[in-house]
């Protein structure tokens, strides 16, 4: 710039869901208040989430910011000079502190929001806060506090274009929620995907419509209040908006998916603010390219417009390429979306953020995208990946699109997949790798497989396996389980985790793996949890894996220090407890008789006694040989056995 102008700079600050906000003010000083807000907004049960904010007194105590207002700081012999922005210059705030004053640890964001006047302006100022640039993640143990020093830089390269221009006011926001480092019963993972709130502020406009959006591009919401609807008390304006579970009334298939958000609106006294039946319109990102897509307002599904917006309360419209719905609202309260699953093979990801290691033959997945990238080139590309470790470097969550089973026959032989103690949750498994005339087979993470395969550290939460699409409560398909449908070579389970999940099939249908399909593979549990689960199947159904095969007589799986609990059987039709000593051969066709004890339950098909549940396996002899079983009539079918606990 040729010339020096003067931008008045007005900071608002907000701290939402648990903490503080900064108040609005004219001019180059910022004023700051701290406030409160519901923990339940993060599903906190028992612990307390809760932000102090301090600013440095004169004598170099920390007391609250509570009504305090901070001046720029000018050098040591120029006070009392105007602050003045031009090209250059670093204007920086007294040292501030963000304290934790509960017993969660949190992590926090400080970012920019609700710009009013020039956001080009702003554009050109780069805002730092201590040695982090403005909007990193921080964090901050129960207990703990940071002291740390705003401060704005105008680019020096910034030219005339930029005179003349002001902006009327900057919201410092903070934003909250809790860390993974507390443990629950489990690991300290259970907060892994806590959200940050959404958060717009502004000052009402006096001279028009009062906008309010979360940032100035790609925004997740947009809010325009029209000119005279609020109240004249009413001089600012906070929306909030934080996802919430979805209304009881509305109904998702579980072919759906849904997307529920708490949407407030608050003046700058933290009463909600009314319109007094005058519409808003609001634009809030749901998504790109959802099919079947269905509004709700606090229940109630809205009308959707094929044209443009009628004028009218919870009417709305939505634009798949850009993710927008555009809607007429006249107050606030539950907003769900509910739409149609896609595959994640349909929304994976361009490539990896670390790169393939081909070398140490290492593919690194640290999203939901990732690993949908890595089951497309795997199922669909035929990429053969063999020889490698497939390593998990978050946890994941599947939640949003339907998991299509990877089918690593030739292409995974030799693979360890390592989860490095992350959890992948609620995954929802809807097909298999191989089909026939009479049946589908080969559900799961990974629905078939050949060759030595390693899965350690790692655990499935929330998962649901159908072999098929529709996903209708059905006893269909073959070979499934949760983690693994077939396996063919040495197996290794280590540390592998299942918990509250289900899964529907008929036969060979168990927790971790489905079937263990070479004779005498060797398949071992090691370390492992089954908990909570729940079987719908006919036969073969095990709490660790469904069916193994023997070979030669010889049972190769093995079972140590596992936890099996709470595992839910629907069966499909009549099963019975056998209990006895079953005439087993040496080699499961002839030779040398066997005596073994068996107990279980036994599935009654055609005159024989199939494996029904075992809470760890059925164990599968051969089909040229049905054992007797001392006092019962029907013979064990293939001298199947149950390995229990």
């Amino acid at each position: 710039m040729t010339n020096r102008k003067s931008t008045k700079r007005a900071l608002l600050g907000s701290v939402m869901a648990m903490v503080l906000c900064l108040a609005m003010l004219v001019g180059a000083t910022f004023a700051w208040f701290t406030d409160t807000a519901s923990t339940n907004v993060n599903k906190i049960q028992a612990g307390n989430l809760d932000v102090v904010l301090e600013m440095q007194n004169a004598d170099g105590k920390w007391v609250s910011a509570e009504g305090k207002t901070l001046d720029f700081v000018k050098a040591a012999d120029a006070k009392g000079e105007a602050i003045l922005w031009e090209p250059g210059c670093t204007y920086e705030l007294p040292a501030l502190r963000i304290r934790n004053n509960g017993n969660l640890a949190l992590k926090y964001k400080v970012i920019i929001t609700g710009i009013n006047g020039s956001a080009k302006l702003n554009t050109v100022i780069d805002w730092t806060i201590g040695d982090v640039a403005m909007g990193a993640e921080q964090h901050l143990a129960a207990g703990e506090s940071n002291a740390f020093t705003i401060k704005g830089h105008m680019w020096e390269s910034a030219g005339n274009e930029y005179m003349n221009e002001s902006i009327d006011g900057i919201a410092i926001t903070v934003v909250a929620t809790q860390d993974t480092v507390e443990s629950d019963s489990f690991n300290n993972t259970y907060d892994a995907n806590a959200t940050y709130p959404v958060v717009a502020v502004g000052d009402v406009n006096t001279d028009g419509d009062t906008v309010l959006k979360d940032k100035e591009e790609n925004h997740t919401i947009q809010v325009t209040v029209p000119a005279g609807a609020l109240d004249e008390g009413v001089q600012s304006l906070k929306l909030e908006v934080v996802k919430s579970a979805t209304p009881a009334g509305v109904k998702v298939a579980s072919t759906e998916s849904s997307q529920s958000y708490e949407v407030t609106m608050k003046d700058q006294s933290g009463n909600a603010v009314s319109t007094n039946g005058t519409l808003m319109t609001v634009e809030m990102n749901v998504g790109k390219n959802r099919t079947a897509l269905k509004l709700y307002h606090n229940g109630e599904k809205m009308t959707k417009d094929n044209g443009a917006l009628t004028d009218a309360a919870d009417h709305y419209v939505y634009d798949a390429a850009t993710g927008y719905v555009t809607m007429k609202v006249s107050h606030f309260s539950p907003f769900t979306a509910v739409f149609a699953r896609d595959y994640w093979t349909d929304h994976a990801a361009d490539g990896y953020a670390t790169p393939v290691d081909t070398a140490n033959k290492v593919v690194t997945v640290a999203s939901a995208e990732e690993l949908a990238l890595f089951a497309k080139e795997v199922t669909d590309d035929g990429k053969n990946y063999s020889g490698y470790t497939l390593n998990l470097a978050n946890d994941v969550d599947l939640g949003e699109y339907l998991w299509k089973p990877i089918n690593g026959y030739n292409r995974l032989s030799g693979i360890v997949v390592n989860g490095n103690g992350h959890t992948i949750r609620n995954m929802k498994v809807r097909g298999c790798t191989n089909s026939s005339d009479r049946s589908v087979y080969g559900a799961g993470f990974i629905g078939d497989i050949n060759g030595a395969v390693t899965v350690k550290d790692i655990a499935f939460d929330g998962a649901d396996v159908y072999f098929v699409n529709d996903a209708k409560p059905q006893f269909a398909g073959n070979v499934g389980g949760v983690v693994l449908g077939y396996t063919y070579g040495t197996t290794l389970f280590e540390n592998v985790s299942v918990t509250n999940s289900s899964i529907w099939g008929y036969g060979k249908i168990g927790i971790l793996l489905g079937m263990g399909a070479d004779p005498g593979v060797k398949v071992t549990f090691k370390g492992c949890v089954s908990k909570n689960n729940t079987i719908h199947a006919a036969y073969d159904m095990g709490g660790l894996a469904g069916m193994i095969q023997r070979g030669n007589g010889v049972d190769n799986a093995s079972v140590e220090n596992c936890t099996v609990e709470n595992i839910t059987v629907d069966y499909y039709e009549e099963c019975v407890d056998v209990q006895g000593k079953a005439t087993l051969k040496e080699n499961d066709k002839n030779g040398a008789d066997v005596i073994k004890e068996v107990s279980g339950k036994y599935w009654v098909n055609g005159g024989y006694y199939w494996g029904g549940y075992a809470d760890y396996y059925v164990s599968y002899g051969d089909s040229s040989y049905d054992a007797p079983v001392e006092g019962y009539r029907m013979r064990l079918a293939n001298s199947e056995y149950c390995v229990n606990k």
